[in-house]
């Protein structure tokens, strides 16, 4: 009993195409990774899918420095005619700017998230004292903590309404119909 080989023909069915193609992909991907460490070779792959999904493979670095070193090869040795070999090569070069800056964008955007995060954290801890579970309080020590955020807190703001209250005292009343009324019993 052998292996019973399948006519290749294009599949009508989009459906079964995306399975076959989901299926067959990693296949691939898997034969071109074993090439690579078998012969000890630099293999580049890109696949879309049929809903135009990317898939790309590499066996050294990125897929862009593989185009590259094809494309600054002589003619003779490429294996066949490119129509714009100057703008394949601008272009790539260009995607690969626009990698390595997507990284470092990935890589500041990670950082800001942590710091955010790390944020976050001690902000929601604050707020746990603003407004603490008491039956969560395990400790006499605990609640001694509570008690003093709180009265800090309490004191921070009689201070801040005393400051607020004592400036408005001392602002000249600029009211027109009071300066008339001071003028006419003048």
């Amino acid at each position: 009993m052998g292996w019973n080989t399948l006519p290749v023909r294009r599949t009508d069915n989009q459906t079964s195409r995306q399975v076959i193609y989901s299926k067959r992909k990693d296949v691939i991907v898997k034969k071109a990774s074993e090439l690579s460490v078998l012969c000890d070779t630099d293999v580049g792959l890109l696949m879309f899918s049929p809903t135009g999904r990317l898939t790309s493979f590499t066996s050294n670095g990125r897929i862009e420095d593989i185009f590259l070193r094809f494309i600054s090869r002589p003619g003779e040795l490429k294996g066949g005619p490119i129509l714009d070999e100057e703008y394949l090569s601008r272009r790539l070069k260009q995607l690969k700017q626009e990698g390595e800056m997507l990284e470092k964008m990935a890589k500041l955007l990670e950082s800001t998230l942590y710091k955010l995060n790390g944020q976050q954290r001690e902000t929601q801890e604050k707020m746990r004292y603003y407004n603490p579970n008491v039956e969560n309080i395990e400790s006499l020590f605990e609640a001694g903590v509570y008690q003093q955020f709180l009265e800090n807190a309490i004191e921070r703001v009689e201070q801040s309404k005393t400051t607020s209250f004592d400036a408005r005292e001392h602002v000249p009343n600029t009211d027109k119909s009071a300066n008339s009324n001071i003028q006419w019993y003048c």
